[in-house]
């Protein structure tokens, strides 16, 4: 046919975002076989998103197209942020639009789908084709491309053709498929008349529907559907394939419901569209009342063997992760990779890159078996329903069952009280917390030793035991390459580990048809490797545990109970798993509830719980708090006060004396309250008058927890006001007419978490809510609804960056004020915060390298600089710490970060009005001459030391579990530590690097030399409850140590509290010492805690062990203190007496050593006391002088390192282990009784910041064994 192109045209398309994959072969199919042999022959060139994030060379030639392009057609879904999208390892956030268009030529064309236009661009003429938008999806077929491309030709006048002949067609409506019907189906009747006449139809077999998108039925791209509806068929289920188009909610609606009542009993929803976080679709879901499981495909970074294979990136990012948090925002679950594109060659003519998207069969199968688990569950009797109930003990070395927030056995028997009251066989009936308690100490404990002993004991009193042919047998049908891992560490089946006479043995107990255990401790194996990267397996015992479930208990659910555990945190891909990964292998078909606190939105728990190991969570409500009520001195001191302004209101004097007297007095006989108010002896009384009333009125502020809660239980009544009580005071002017209100809403929860946990074990929806504090948001009331962590498209949120502003002007503010005005160059800052405050730290980063953000369509997709003379102050560098892995909830924004510290790091500006850039230039020459003396290049190494020295982002190896062998862990579990040692595992384990094209790169050296710099650091604390937060207290602890050992100087550490309406900022101390009054020495705190029993009493001794983790790296808590909590706990006997054995254990082991350490000075008669209940030998002396036995390692002398500046690492560089006498080496001694296992730090190599070699750590963790501490201690401090 004769061309119909009125002059020659080259034309440029790019597909992004969810088009990718269906859209882009119509694409090619369009133009090869109804375009060009209608005369229509211009030159087209196709790329895609996936193709350039694969392919380096594709982005390289993409560019170069654009060079001599006359068109560029950007065909994304309309709204999309477009000047902020990812075009290769080139182009930087927000500049990539802006980089791609200016290299066209300057009267070339760019057609955009949708109604968004870039703003800031003028190079070209940009026109935007609304009347278009539909042909993304809903008007989607090959005729409506065809008619959208030669719109784009009229629109450049390079063919003649009407208006009307490019006008979109109608699209096909939404309608049932099935590949063995003659037609489609829009009625949902018609569908199972022909499903029943042609023989499909399964009498009494459930009923499950699918959700698709019509892009893959149009496109031909339907063999991973295909095998998804044949294999749920050869189940025995009968189907209902619905095909969205349009509107998703009436279709389905009429599809999977009938005369209002469901008529399906599972709904697989394999659409990232369609079903948007909104009440509309939750309260479809709500109505529908089924599991909702959502698989996951890979299409957008790399292929589908790429990625199983683990050739490429472990993680999902942008628009693939942002659907993950879709998916939860509407309730949805099980995130199951069920298949993904693959590359099958390239068109010749287009440059098109042929691809398939085909099935992960594995995920298939387990989607499956999972999804028949769930609607097995709404279909079987609950007598018949077998339960496993799973807590945990010592999972992270705590010695004792704990929860979070939870009293466990309070809850336990609760839960078995509904569960008997709704038909479950549960064995004995009634059973109290204090049964329960004694049953779990009997048979449901993980052994602090694996001592023999224990072990028989244990199976004496009835634990479960598996033969080594039964655990063979299904050990067998695991992957071969998770077979080798385990037995390259573990050795042979069934291993070493609670193993007896070849049967392995698991602690736990049957009450009817419920099985309640501990969940198995992920032991450490001797090397820290493995931990280092990721890549230590579970013991046989614990593969063993989560096979019997499946094999032999034949479970039907699943309970997990608090925070937190080890499955989700096992090795594999962070998210979308493969059947290579272990937490996919090993919950296997098992549905997964977990009851989580409703305030515990940490990467490192809620996203691992329902990505990797495929959990409903329950949310729980925090424990009733309290407004703080003072005691003892401190009321004494507030009435005092009252009494002083009374004296002064009746000008007598002689009163005024009298009372001044008392007052000073009060404060000098409170430990550490001159030092928390800033005077001396020498400070005027009304000076010190005036900061003792405003402490005390701040220390009034901070809400005090009572007790802890009992899953699906309220406090008592007076405790329940009190709650309410303080719920209004922290907003009092929109919340005191709600208390109604708010009381029903809690009253509600308490209903709602058992009638959730009951429904989700009847395999019914749970809605979705928000992780967050009910304090702060009363939107998260009621609980008992099913947590996401947030929506990371929407970080940070417009309220975030004026309170995370604030934050860091404040903070600015208080340091200037102790430093002589000075600013600070650079400051440690913690995103630890982002999921609970919305981001509040990423606006305070913003803050500090004085940036704006950049938003389109509402995200943020780019910063641009503050000019200095607006700014008024330098820039001030930042070191981001990201212990927990919060860069792979918001990749985009991590990457958006990296992209504002390049901006400012290479600034046309003054170093010394931009300390990013001062460090940058310096770090740039310190990395250039290391990489040099490595044998690189010189190119290489100028290329490298360029993007080592602008890197600001620290954290964990990519995917590594956070709850690793790290600074806190080797505190807990050692106690012959050294500074040395803690310094070394903090540069070996935090020091990887993240930002645009750096996924956890080794840069020891880097992060050395910026900590040098610091000068502070700041930590957001979003709680205005002690307690909460501890995670972030002691990430501030480390930090302020680490500069502290490296520079031989002491900072000032800051904890923000953007709880208040104006920021509160106190220093690391003053933040301790609060807590402390409010909780540890508080008597209604106590009162609280002891009447919750065991678990109470844990909760006291992990206070104490976390603050002594925080002393142990930075002076915090004065002696006099440290003596207070002794008294209080261990030597009143009336107090001892009524605490729990493990628990008092933890204080003894904890507290003791705080005396080894020199934090306390004991009399020998104390500290013969302590030694004597942890089975330590101690030399008699006078007991009534202060006790001078210690550890090997003394007590605590802050041994500080090299100075201030950029050197060469001076801490552990080499490479070798540090040497050690026998008694301080891994040998357990007398002295280490009551330690989980060994730690000896491995000495950091020889700075490694190349990313292309292994980092490998030279160390070695001495394991006996997990040693918890144990509930085997019988030792008295009086007896």
């Amino acid at each position: 046919m004769p061309s119909q192109m009125l002059k020659p045209v080259k034309m440029v398309v790019l597909l992004t975002g969810c088009v990718v994959g269906t859209v882009d072969p119509m694409v090619n199919d369009v133009y090869k076989n109804m375009l060009v042999p209608q005369g229509y022959d211009f030159q087209l060139k196709i790329y895609t998103m996936d193709d350039i994030n694969t392919f380096n060379s594709k982005a390289t030639e993409f560019r170069e197209e654009l060079k001599t392009t006359d068109i560029f057609f950007l065909f994304t879904r309309p709204n999309y942020p477009l000047t902020g999208m990812t075009y290769g390892t080139d182009f930087d956030a927000p500049a990539d639009f802006k980089a791609m268009v200016s290299q066209m030529p300057l009267d070339a064309r760019v057609f955009i789908l949708g109604p968004t236009k870039p703003a800031n661009i003028t190079t070209v003429n940009i026109t935007t084709l609304p009347a278009y938008s539909a042909v993304a999806a809903p008007a989607l077929s090959k005729e409506n491309v065809k008619r959208v491309l030669l719109e784009i030709l009229r629109q450049s006048n390079a063919i003649n053709i009407s208006p009307n002949d490019t006008k979109l067609v109608p699209g096909i409506q939404d309608f049932i498929y099935h590949p063995d019907a003659p037609n489609t189906f829009t009625d949902r009747q018609n569908y199972i008349d022909w499903y029943k006449s042609s023989g499909h139809y399964k009498e009494g077999a459930p009923w499950i529907g699918i959700t698709m998108l019509n892009r893959y039925y149009i496109s031909g791209n339907m063999a991973t559907y295909l095998t998804l509806i044949y294999n749920l068929e050869s189940k025995g289920v009968n189907i209902i394939p619905y095909f969205y188009c349009t509107d998703p909610i009436n279709p389905s609606r009429k599809f999977f419901m009938e005369n209002g009542t469901t008529a399906i009993d599972a709904l697989i929803a394999c659409v990232q569209f369609g079903y948007w976080p909104d009440n509309q679709t939750v309260q479809f879901f709500t109505d529908l009342d089924v599991a909702v499981p959502s698989p996951v495909p890979i299409f957008l970074q790399t292929t589908l063997d790429d990625y199983v294979q683990k050739k490429s990136n472990n993680n999902l990012k942008g628009l693939e992760y942002f659907w993950l948090a879709m998916f939860e925002m509407q309730g949805r679950i099980e995130p199951i990779l069920i298949g993904g594109d693959n590359y099958v060659g390239t068109d010749p003519e287009t440059g098109y890159n042929l691809k398939e998207y085909v099935p992960y069969q594995p995920g298939i199968d387990q989607l499956i078996n999972r999804t028949l688990a769930w609607s097995q569950l709404r279909n079987k009797d609950n007598n018949n329903k077998t339960v496993a109930i799973v807590y945990f003990d010592s999972t992270h070395d705590e010695g004792i069952p704990v929860t979070n927030g939870l009293n466990l056995y309070e809850s336990l028997s609760n839960i078995i009280g509904a569960l008997q009251a709704n038909g479950y066989n549960t064995g004995t009936a009634n059973l109290t917390a204090s049964d329960l308690t004694a049953l779990i100490n009997s048979k449901g404990r993980n052994p602090s030793i694996y001592a023999p002993a224990d072990v028989i004991t244990l199976i004496q009193n009835g634990a479960v035991l598996v033969t080594k042919e039964e655990y063979l047998q299904w050990y067998s049908a695991l992957p071969a390459s998770l077979r080798q891992q385990v037995e390259d560490v573990w050795g042979p089946a069934p291993g070493n580990v609670m193993v007896y006479q070849d049967k392995i043995v698991i602690p736990g107990f049957m009450l009817g048809n419920i099985f309640l255990a501990p969940q198995p401790v992920w032991k450490w194996n001797g090397t820290l490797t493995s931990l280092n990267n990721n890549t230590l397996p579970p013991t046989h015992q614990y593969i063993a545990f989560y096979l019997y479930l499946q094999n032999k208990l034949h479970a039907d659910a699943l309970v997990h109970i608090g925070q937190h555990g080890t499955l989700e945190l096992l090795p594999g891909h962070t998210n979308a798993l493969t059947e290579d990964d272990w937490p996919n292998t090993l919950i296997g078909y098992l549905p997964n509830i977990h009851l989580l606190k409703m305030s515990d939105p940490l990467e490192a728990v809620i996203n691992p719980v329902k990505r990797r190991s495929y959990a409903v969570t329950i949310s729980y409500l925090i424990p009733p708090v309290t407004e703080t009520a003072l005691y003892g001195n401190l009321q004494e001191m507030h009435d005092l006060i009252g009494q002083y302004d009374d004296a002064v209101a009746k000008n007598n004097t002689e009163r005024q004396e009298i009372i001044k007297n008392l007052i000073w007095e009060k404060i000098n006989n409170e430990p550490g309250l001159k030092e928390r108010l800033g005077i001396t002896s020498n400070t005027s009384f009304l000076v010190a008058y005036n900061k003792l009333h405003n402490y005390l009125h701040d220390l009034q502020l901070i809400l005090t927890p009572y007790g802890l809660h009992t899953f699906g239980e309220l406090p008592d009544n007076e405790t329940l006001e009190k709650f309410i009580d303080a719920i209004i005071a922290f907003d009092p002017v929109n919340r005191t007419a709600l208390r109604d209100q708010i009381r029903n809403l809690l009253i509600q929860s308490a209903a709602n978490e058992m009638n959730s946990l009951l429904s989700a074990l009847r395999g019914e929806f749970i809605q979705p809510v928000s992780a967050k504090d009910p304090i702060r948001l009363l939107d998260t009331l009621p609980t008992g609804r099913n947590m996401y962590s947030f929506d990371p498209s929407a970080i940070p949120d417009s309220a975030a960056m004026i309170m995370g502003g604030k934050a860091a002007e404040e903070m600015l503010k208080r340091y200037r004020q102790s430093n002589n005005n000075n600013y600070p160059e650079t400051v440690a800052i913690d995103i630890g915060d982002i999921i609970t405050t919305n981001g509040q730290s990423i606006a305070s980063i913003f803050y500090m390298l004085g940036v704006k953000p950049i938003t389109e369509n509402g995200l943020v997709i780019g910063t641009e600089l503050i000019p200095l003379e607006t700014l008024g102050r330098p820039r001030i560098d930042v070191l981001i710490s990201d212990f927990h892995n919060f860069r792979s909830a918001c990749p985009a924004l991590m990457d958006v970060i990296d992209y504002a510290i390049r901006q400012v790091a290479t600034a046309n500006e003054s170093a010394q009005n931009n300390y990013v850039r001062k460090h940058y230039l310096a770090l740039k020459t310190q990395l250039y001459n290391e990489f040099l003396s490595s044998g690189m290049s010189t190119a290489e190494a100028e290329e490298q030391a360029e993007r080592f020295a602008r890197s600001r982002i620290f954290g964990l190896p990519s995917g590594a579990d956070p709850h690793g062998v790290g600074v806190d862990r080797i505190l807990w579990s050692q106690d012959n530590w050294t500074e040395q040692q803690l310094a070394e595992t903090y540069l070996s384990y935090y020091s990887y690097a993240y930002g645009r094209g750096m996924s956890g790169v080794p840069a020891k050296s880097t992060m050395e030399a910026l900590l040098r710099t610091v000068d502070t650091t700041m930590v957001i604390m979003p709680y205005q409850t002690p307690g909460e937060g501890t995670c972030l207290y002691r990430v501030s602890a480390t930090l302020n140590f680490m500069v502290g050992y490296l520079t031989n100087s002491k900072i000032d550490s800051y904890i923000v509290k953007t709880c208040y309406e104006t920021p509160l900022v106190k220093t690391m101390e003053e933040s301790y010492y609060d807590d402390v009054k409010v909780t540890l020495l508080n008597p209604k705190w106590i009162e609280g805690k002891l009447r919750e029993g065991p678990s109470g009493h844990a909760s006291i001794s992990f206070q104490i062990r976390d603050l002594f983790t925080s002393n142990a790296l930075v002076d915090l808590t004065d002696s006099r203190t440290w003596q207070q909590i002794a008294n209080t706990y261990l030597f009143d006997q009336n107090m001892y007496s009524k605490l729990d054995p493990s628990a008092a254990k933890i204080m003894t082991k904890f507290i003791y050593q705080a005396h080894q350490r020199g934090m306390i000075q004991l009399s020998s008669a104390q500290a013969a006391q302590l030694a004597q209940a942890l089975g330590i030998h101690v030399e008699s002396s006078n007991p009534d002088q202060p006790s001078t036995t210690t550890t090997s390692t003394g007590n605590v002398q802050r041994s500080y390192g090299a100075s201030r500046g950029y050197q060469s690492s001076s801490v552990g560089e080499t490479g070798q282990q540090s040497a050690s006498s026998p008694e301080t080496s891994g040998a357990q001694t007398a002295g280490d009784i009551g330690k989980s296992y060994e730690v000896s730090t491995p000495s950091a190599e020889a700075a490694d910041d190349t990313p292309w070699g292994t980092y490998a750590v030279v160390g070695i963790v001495s394991v006996l064994a997990l040693a918890g501490i144990g509930f085997f201690f019988k030792g008295s401090l009086f007896g």
